[in-house]
């Protein structure tokens, strides 16, 4: 073959596909370098994903393998605060002279008529009784009215028993005598009236009790009233 003569217009369009095959070239490496960036990115994200749910995973496993803390017992309720204890109630003092009055009453209770003069023998030995007789009426003051007592040996004459008030030297305590029948005439006229109050109104009373004895003072071989009893006839 000869030498080839070749048109301009040839030439140009060779020209121009170089041209255009050069670019192509570009985009295709700038495409490449793109993709490969992005991917390098995304294994990036994808690796730091994945460390993620691995110390998730840890931590789940972790918190798995703690003992779970032993459930004890319930506690119990507190107990409710008691309720203030009542005070306790303020008893009267036992009387000095309340043994003499109970024993004076057991026996009136319980002494028949035919054992009583014994009984009540014996009982005076036993309380250290004085026996009393009223022999008159203070008249000295027109406001006065008290029965005067003087001490006597005869059980038949006494009206009543005085027995010493442990721990007062002076003081008794005075009762009617038991073995007696209570008649108008030892209300009216033996100081009965003056020295208790009762529930006496009229007729002849072979019962009687104590609520409170008088209280007589001992000077010399003087008797004193100083507090009137209290007794109840049955």
């Amino acid at each position: 073959m000869g030498n080839m003569v070749f048109s301009p217009f040839v030439i140009a369009l060779v020209a121009a596909l170089g041209l255009v095959l050069g670019i192509l070239s570009l985009i295709a490496a700038a495409f490449n370098t793109a993709l490969h960036h992005q991917r390098r990115g995304l294994s990036g994200r994808i690796a730091a994903l994945e460390e993620e749910v691995r110390m998730l995973k840890e931590e789940a496993e972790g918190r798995a393998a703690e003992p779970e803390p032993e459930s004890g017992p319930e506690p119990e309720p507190e107990p409710e605060p008691a309720a203030p204890a009542e005070p306790p109630k303020h008893e009267r003092p036992k009387a000095p002279w309340q043994d003499f009055v109970d024993a004076y009453n057991a026996l009136a209770d319980t002494a028949a008529d035919e054992k009583r003069p014994a009984l009540c023998e014996k009982f005076i030995k036993d309380q250290k009784i004085e026996l009393l007789v009223c022999v008159g009426y203070d008249t000295q003051h027109a406001n006065q009215h008290m029965p005067q007592y003087e001490s006597t040996q005869s059980l038949k004459d006494a009206v009543c028993w005085a027995a010493p008030v442990p721990g007062k030297e002076t003081e008794y305590a005075v009762v009617p005598k038991l073995d007696q029948v209570y008649t108008q005439e030892l209300h009216d006229k033996k100081g009965l009236k003056e020295t208790f109050a009762s529930n006496f109104e009229k007729g002849d009373k072979k019962g009687i009790h104590i609520r409170i004895p008088a209280i007589f003072h001992k000077k010399g071989d003087g008797w004193k009233v100083a507090n009137p009893g209290v007794i109840r006839l049955d």
